[in-house]
């Protein structure tokens, strides 16, 4: 019997979230900076090329699961976000489908929701609630995510290992899903 494939989950952005590892195992995770305030895009987009580049050279996984992008209107909408960071995000999500296709590693990109559904029960909460919650998720699972971002990558990752080895994917129940909305709800009083 073989291995099950290493898994590279990526919450893509600026500074991205990643997680890394088989199923089975606990992930690694860690925060990528490919730039901060006042950065052009070109150097954010230069440095995660230069990243992915190492990556896939050095020590390429077998598979790598992606946060799609939200499409341009509902990343418009309701204030989330701007001209400036969607370029950016598109950017840096092309940047890492492109060296993937060139080393011929499969590259899956999935779509929030379907992951937060899958890890704290909920794909319809605010962006900022959901975050915690998979920080607390997180947490209740013994993996250490040090912010949002290394959470929601804990959780792309988490959705992977549910897809491609479901037998070998930490269980998430029901009752932990309870667990996070009475932890955000103690949170709220405190």
């Amino acid at each position: 019997m073989s291995a099950p494939p290493r898994i590279l989950a990526l919450d893509v952005a600026t500074q991205t979230g990643a997680a890394e590892g088989r199923p089975g195992e606990i992930p690694t995770l860690s925060t990528l900076k490919f730039g901060g305030e006042g950065v052009s895009h070109a150097r954010i987009c230069a440095n995660c090329l230069d990243w992915i580049a190492l990556k896939l050279t050095d020590n390429p996984p077998d598979l790598i699961y992606i946060e799609a992008p939200l499409p341009i209107g509902a990343a418009f909408g309701k204030g989330r976000s701007n001209a400036k960071s969607i370029v950016r995000l598109q950017g840096l999500y092309c940047i890492v489908l492109a060296a993937a296709t060139l080393k011929r590693i499969p590259c899956e990109d999935v779509d929030v929701m379907r992951v937060r559904t899958a890890f704290i029960g909920e794909s319809k909460l605010r962006g900022e609630i959901a975050k915690q919650r998979c920080k607390m998720m997180c947490k209740m699972l013994g993996w250490e995510a040090k912010n949002v971002d290394e959470a929601d990558a804990a959780a792309l990752w988490y959705f992977a290992c549910a897809s491609v080895a479901p037998k070998l994917a930490p269980v998430i129940h029901a009752g932990m899903h309870k667990s996070l909305v009475n932890q955000s709800i103690a949170e709220m009083f405190r």
